[in-house]
């Protein structure tokens, strides 16, 4: 999808083709060929008109803070003054601990966050006396991970609304992977702590042993 907002032209300099531009309505119109013709072909164009919200997919450990990325990106021409994006899905794994609007979109224009719970659903509504527009990091959520090692949680966008809700919104749902927290020292990676373990860190020291896992110790 390619959204023209004004004629393009260009030229090659090798064969001297050339090839204009324009959009009127929702149809671009191109010019083809050698610089001396003047063939004319019909192309439709599929405008961007719906407004994209993502979460982001994150790894983690257990019991640490992550900060999940809520993306938007908005139709060229528009821009919008309010927002209301619910979120499910995350409760067995994740505690929610706030919204960080640090660096982001709405966070440069001032907007005033509401937080609430209803049920298994975050609820969250944003607005602001000056305009957004554009694409990037709308906010982002701030967990505590608490779920099970080697697990997804999912984060689900359950609604997505922006100003009175006449654009459409297309979803893309993120969520958190809780990895093992790793053993520093166990080396061979056996599970245990071991004086073996130090041998090896010994050896790779003096350049005898390559094969190496976690050496931290």
């Amino acid at each position: 999808k390619r959204d023209w907002s004004s004629d393009v032209c260009s030229s090659d300099l090798v064969t001297r083709n050339a090839l204009c531009a324009f959009l009127y309505g929702d149809t671009l119109y191109a010019a083809g060929g050698s610089v001396f013709l003047n063939t004319v072909e019909a192309l439709t164009v599929n405008i961007i008109d719906n407004i994209s919200v993502s979460v982001d997919s994150l790894n983690s450990k257990l019991n640490d803070t992550v900060k999940i990325p809520v993306r938007v990106t908005f139709p060229q021409s528009n821009s919008y003054s309010s927002a209301e994006i619910d979120f499910k899905g995350f409760q067995n794994g994740l505690q929610f601990l706030g919204v960080d609007t640090v660096g982001s979109l709405i966070g440069g224009k001032n907007w005033q966050v509401v937080i609430n719970t209803e049920g298994d659903s975050l609820i969250t509504a944003s607005a602001g006396s000056d305009n957004v527009s554009g694409s990037g990091i709308l906010f982002k959520l701030k967990f505590k991970v608490t779920g099970s090692i080697c697990s997804f949680v999912p984060v689900n966008i359950s609604k997505a609304l922006f100003n009175t809700g006449s654009d459409a919104v297309t979803k893309t749902n993120g969520g958190v992977n809780i990895k093992p927290i790793p053993v520093y020292g166990d080396v061979d990676e056996n599970g245990m702590i071991q004086a073996y373990d130090a041998s090896k860190v010994l050896k790779h020291v003096v350049h005898s042993d390559t094969q190496i896992g976690r050496a931290h110790v």
